[in-house]
């Protein structure tokens, strides 16, 4: 069937498009609309993870800076900054794990300086060795001091 000459598209006129392609294109402007919106959720909340690993940092509460940045870690495997967060924290967590035994163990609590040994070397086992040096040297100094008899 002959199509009638007021329905033909003129020269310079865009052809009528079917129906099938105008759900397609629609499809497809709708997919691009969700895929921006999924990344951006994304990126929303891998900025919500940054953002509680600093405030943790601030409040000096280095083991949830630990977990939020390991968190964030977990969904950008290859940021360097939240990499490099992850390491300052843990360091820092490190410290304080180490810090704590060492009043735990002056305090005579030693399963308990036990467990903050553990956690301190659990955070960075590279510090290990200084920690066991450190343990080491607090136990020399601990022992008395005996001064030589005075000669009258």
């Amino acid at each position: 069937m002959p199509i009638p000459p007021a329905l033909r598209p003129r020269r310079g006129q865009p052809k009528r498009r079917r129906h099938g392609e105008v759900v397609g294109r629609v499809l497809a402007v709708g997919l691009v609309a969700l895929a921006l919106a999924a990344a951006t959720a994304l990126g929303c909340a891998r900025s919500t993870l940054a953002r509680r690993g600093q405030e943790a940092e601030r409040r000096q509460d280095y083991d949830q800076a630990v977990a939020e940045y390991t968190r964030l870690l977990r969904a950008r495997p290859n940021d360097a900054d939240a990499r490099l967060a992850l390491e300052r924290a843990k360091l820092r967590a490190s410290s304080d794990h180490f810090q704590q035994a060492r009043r735990l163990s002056a305090m005579g609590k030693l399963d308990q300086a036990e467990d903050e040994y553990e956690a301190a070397v659990q955070l960075k086992p590279n510090l290990a060795e200084e920690h066991y040096s450190q343990i080491a040297l607090d136990k020399l100094l601990d022992l008395p001091v005996v001064s030589p008899p005075m000669n009258p």
